[in-house]
């Protein structure tokens, strides 16, 4: 049966290390990896095994002569074993926001993510069409609305529509060539975005179905996408991207950017919120439908 076991306050009242931060945590989005670790499945190879792998929180001790944060700043944590009250974290892995209710900051990592996969692989014009696989989940639904805030156009075609040979045909028959597609699944659906993708384009498998052991397949992709047409199949974790980013500046960008669509309702930042007790529930609601859900502590 699972359960959560609280940690006491006074375990974490320690003197602090030079890059530590000593924070209170309000909110964590629960994510597919949060679910992953808790089952023992994670795909990170060093995973610690503890649940909640981001968080927003507000800093309530830091070192003397600090000068990036101060008591009572509202941060972005991004590091794992977050599902708690308090915690002493990495300097390196806390981000200071502004100007967001906690419970809509919690979400904050999807839509980064989506940022993310928006910049990082291809570059994008206005008007462009890209596909992705989930448009009902959080991950899904945070890249279509990132999407269209940056001008491009999102499309979440079923199973269906891609097994359907006309309809594939009608895609790659648009004036505008799709350089980006982004898939949360294993198997099939990686080689069916490739027949759709453009020469030189992008397939992007990022971390974000609940798949067991047995439901995971390798990303098929075919010979003729990768030698004729070019087409790379790439991965993307959020946990990965933020430690390569961090220190360049890139993540801090992207969390400025990010926050300002939210701040300007271009970005439906509203969440399911769970009591802490009722952190089963809030599980059941992300495994069953894929729901953006936050737990509060």
């Amino acid at each position: 049966m699972l359960s959560m076991c609280k940690t006491p306050t006074s375990s974490v009242a320690q003197i602090l290390g030079a890059e530590q931060v000593k924070v209170s945590i309000k909110t964590s989005q629960v994510r597919p990896e949060d679910i992953r670790t808790i089952r023992g499945i994670s795909f990170a190879s060093k995973s610690t095994g503890n649940a909640g792998t981001t968080a927003v929180g507000v800093v309530r001790e830091v070192v003397k002569g600090e000068t990036d944060l101060a008591v009572n700043d509202t941060v972005l944590i991004v590091e794992p074993g977050v599902w708690t009250d308090q915690a002493v974290v990495r300097k390196s892995n806390v981000s200071k926001i502004a100007k967001l209710p906690v419970e809509e900051a919690a979400t904050l990592p999807s839509y980064l993510s989506a940022w993310a996969m928006f910049h990082k692989f291809v570059n994008l014009s206005k008007g462009d069409t890209v596909i992705q696989s989930s448009g009902h989940t959080a991950d899904g639904m945070a890249i279509s609305q990132v999407g269209k805030a940056l001008g491009y156009n999102v499309l979440s075609p079923t199973a269906a529509e891609l097994s359907d040979a006309k309809f594939v045909s009608n895609m790659k028959a648009q004036n505008t060539p799709i350089k980006l597609s982004i898939s949360d699944r294993s198997g099939k659906t990686s080689l069916d975005f490739a027949r759709i993708t453009a020469n030189n384009g992008t397939v992007v498998v990022y971390n974000g179905t609940i798949e067991s052991l047995e439901q995971s397949q390798g990303i098929d992709q075919s010979a003729g996408s990768a030698i004729y047409n070019n087409v790379s199949v790439v991965g993307f974790d959020f946990g990965q991207w933020h430690r390569i980013t961090k220190a360049d500046g890139t993540f801090q960008k992207a969390l400025s950017e990010v926050v300002s669509l939210g701040t300007s309702n271009k970005l439906n930042l509203k969440p399911k919120s769970y009591a802490e007790a009722d952190f089963q529930k809030a599980i059941a609601d992300v495994q069953n439908t894929g729901s953006a859900a936050i737990l509060k502590f």
